[in-house]
């Protein structure tokens, strides 16, 4: 069991309960411990499953991911090979990625063959499988015969979704023809060895409402092949620097009353609009009580690559539609890091936002965003402070101006001198003007610890104003 505790099966869900059901059941069975379900149906830009794996492979917490649809099933026997040959191999690094053989499975239970290659069970160069790879035809290879590195897979699907949807490529229902060629180009070319397995250890549905099976059906045979031989074409190429996502951290918790949910609500319309492009991937926290900021950020990071970047944002805050080049020039001209203070408007459901320069900007920050890097290098100068109490934000930004500007401003929370400070970035956050939770009670315990910290905080930089405003 302690190898398997180092593998995820991403399940990529299409709202098929029935299909979906017996594929849980079948990696229950099989004995793999760590299960993500993602649906994809709710990611409406998502033209192929190239955004659909990458998401699913983003909310695993292991280094080593296997990709199934819900159409598809798990051998029983697959779990102990994983837990005597494919984890110990792997762990041992003497090969990068494993694949095993599969069947197709009709839904009478009768079984087919689906051969992909023909050879003994062994570690051999990955030039082996690329060699397979690079025939020119119509061969697709499913990732559920293989076991993954995480970060090569998420960024071989950034990868396609932003290179085969531009070179001509074609994709049939359901998915953008080529991503799963990428995903193992880049491994083969990304590792020296390979694990193969000459057992049958998943299977491949097949019926009537596959993709698959409708292209076969319909006699589609040259658009399957245009589309993987121009995946194909974009392996051989040099892989891109891979972009970035924000991870959208945010606290999870039920709202104090019926107007703070509406609130909530509205606001997170904005965030959905976001998601469905995957430029955003979220990222809810759930916690006992109140949780702290460092817990927060660090669960981004956790979720992060290195060229991602992690934003902390309020539960009633919303985004305007620019929101992710804004952010992302922000944390560039931060140097790793921005604050983000929120502007004032009276939001409409449904309506997007797209420009809040005319707007007020009292001062009050509700989204911060940084590298994982920068975090890294700042997480222990940050006091450990509570959320929606009492100037953690105030904390954060002078951590912030610090590092971007060279020194803290002389004022704190206001919003004009942030007009020159490069930890700043206005016109990317909303929310209705309402009093902060902290306001109501500056005596509450909760708000009072975070006032002993940031007090500590501010008398260590000598700023004697702050220490008087936080008495």
């Amino acid at each position: 069991m302690a190898e398997r505790d180092g593998l995820t099966c991403c399940v990529t869900s299409f709202r098929r309960p029935e299909r979906l059901k017996a594929c849980l059941e079948s990696i229950v069975t099989a004995g793999v411990p760590n299960i993500v379900v993602f649906d994809g149906e709710e990611y409406k830009d998502d033209v192929g499953c190239n955004n659909s794996w990458m998401i699913a492979a983003y909310r695993a917490r292991t280094r080593r991911v296997l990709l199934i649809h819900d159409d598809d099933l798990l051998d029983p026997a697959f779990g102990g090979a994983y837990e005597t040959v494919i984890g110990p191999c792997l762990d041992r690094r003497d090969a990068g990625f494993a694949s095993w053989n599969a069947e197709l499975k009709y839904d009478d239970g009768t079984r087919g063959p689906a051969p992909y290659f023909s050879g003994e069970s062994a570690v051999m160069p990955s030039r082996h499988f690329l060699d397979v790879i690079l025939e020119r035809g119509a061969r697709t290879f499913s990732p559920c015969v293989s076991v993954f590195n995480r970060t090569i897979l998420i960024r071989a699907c950034k990868e396609a979704g932003e290179t085969l949807l531009t070179n001509g490529s074609l994709y049939r229902p359901g998915m953008l023809l080529g991503t799963e060629i990428l995903v193992y180009m880049r491994h083969c070319q990304a590792f020296k060895r390979w694990l193969h397995l000459d057992r049958v250890l998943s299977y491949y549905g097949h019926w009537e409402g596959s993709g698959t099976v409708h292209l076969q059906a319909h006699q589609a045979h040259n658009i399957m092949v245009t589309g993987y031989d121009l995946a194909r074409d974009q392996g051989l190429c040099r892989p891109p620097e891979p972009t970035p996502r924000i991870i959208l951290v945010h606290s999870v918790y039920e709202p104090k009353d019926a107007e703070t949910r509406e609130k909530q609500g509205i606001a997170q319309e904005s965030w959905r609009w976001h998601f469905a492009s995957s430029c955003f991937i979220d990222c809810p926290v759930v916690s006992e009580g109140l949780p702290k900021i460092r817990d927060l950020l660090d669960a981004g990071c956790r979720m992060a690559l290195p060229e991602d970047i992690v934003a902390y944002v309020n539960a009633d805050c919303g985004l305007t539609t620019h929101a992710f080049e804004r952010t992302v020039a922000g944390v560039a001209r931060g140097n790793g890091v921005t604050c983000l203070g929120h502007h004032v408007l009276e939001p409409v459901p449904g309506r997007l936002y797209k420009d809040l320069t005319n707007l007020k900007q009292p001062g009050g920050i509700d989204m911060v965003a940084m590298s994982p890097s920068w975090w890294s290098l700042h997480r222990d100068r940050m006091p450990d402070m509570l959320i929606a109490r009492e100037a953690w934000d105030s904390v954060f930004a002078v951590l912030a101006e610090e590092w971007a500007d060279g020194r803290a401003l002389d004022q704190v929370s206001c919003a004009d001198p942030w007009k020159t400070s490069k930890a700043h970035t206005p016109n990317v956050c909303w929310h209705k003007e309402h009093f902060s939770p902290w306001q109501e009670d500056r005596h509450e315990p909760l708000n009072q610890y975070n006032r002993d910290l940031a007090r500590e905080f501010f008398a260590a930089r000598g700023n004697t104003v702050m220490v008087g405003l936080l008495k």
